[in-house]
């Protein structure tokens, strides 16, 4: 199985009250997990003894406005990743002086201030910003460096029938370029609610997708995810997930799947079996 830190290939090109659903009851299809219920936990599991190895977790107050997120390692018992949310008006702000900016009326995210490379709080800032369609899907997002009023970057999305099926990254300077061209499948047939948001290019943000509004979420259930990554107009990757094995609740939550081949960096943890919890206002 590979994984990318495809990150790492962006700085290439320029650096040279709280309700929990579960299905650890033991019932694997419940009658109903209820309405107004999102996705608070994505846990990858060993699919012969059911032992966890690492978890995507979001915490919600009273109200149902998120106030943490977490990547958790189940195997060390440590988090590898975690940030509190504080709030001043409609800017959300993170660790490390990062923030979400949300649109007051929608509240969808609107801007992401954050650090280019994660892992290095020394690096340069960039500034993303989110575009939606009239109905509500993100279309397009754009990256700047902080206070440079030129994109670098820019995914643009593409959708068919409430579900996104195309993901395209290029860069921008000095010329039109691919980095990440993904398409993305679904089954068409099997109704999905609250899935989880799917942005194979998802890089810098994936780890926040279960807390804030990115727009809509796909309405059927992942098939499958071809991911392509360039450098200079050369494939040097190439990233196939399949995802099969669904369990639903009677009202079309999906409780756990089996992603098969690739890790799907800018997706986020769906890796192998994997079972997912609900929180519900």
């Amino acid at each position: 199985m590979k994984r990318t830190a495809a990150f790492f290939l962006i700085l290439f090109f320029f650096y040279g009250c709280r309700k929990e659903k579960s299905i650890e009851s033991g019932d694997k299809n419940p009658i109903f997990i209820g309405t107004n219920c999102r996705i608070n936990q994505v846990l990858t599991v060993d699919s012969l003894t059911g032992i966890g190895y690492e978890a995507h977790n979001a915490f919600f107050d009273a109200a149902g406005k998120p106030s943490s997120t977490e990547l958790y390692d189940s195997l060390s018992n440590s988090v590898f990743f975690g940030s509190i949310f504080t709030y001043r008006g409609d800017t959300v702000f993170l660790n490390s002086g990062q923030y979400f900016l949300n649109d007051a009326t929608t509240g969808r995210v609107k801007e992401f201030k954050g650090l280019l490379d994660p892992t290095d709080p020394l690096s340069d800032t960039v500034r993303m910003t989110f575009n939606y369609d009239a109905s509500g899907y993100l279309i397009k997002r754009e990256y700047y460096f902080f206070n440079i009023p030129i994109p670098f970057l820019r995914s643009t999305y593409s959708y068919s029938n409430g579900n996104l099926t195309r993901a395209l990254l290029e860069n921008l300077i000095p010329s039109t370029e691919v980095l990440v061209d993904a398409a993305v499948e679904y089954n068409t047939t099997q109704q999905a609610n609250g899935l989880m948001y799917i942005f194979p290019d998802g890089f810098y943000t994936a780890q926040y997708n279960l807390s804030f509004n990115f727009g809509k979420r796909p309405v059927n259930t992942l098939k499958k995810v071809s991911t392509r990554l360039y450098n200079g107009g050369v494939i040097t990757d190439s990233l196939i997930t399949n995802y099969k094995n669904y369990k639903l609740s009677r009202d079309n939550y999906v409780l756990e799947l089996f992603a098969e081949g690739d890790f799907q960096d800018g997706i986020g943890i769906i890796d192998g079996k994997t079972k997912f919890n609900y929180y519900c206002r």
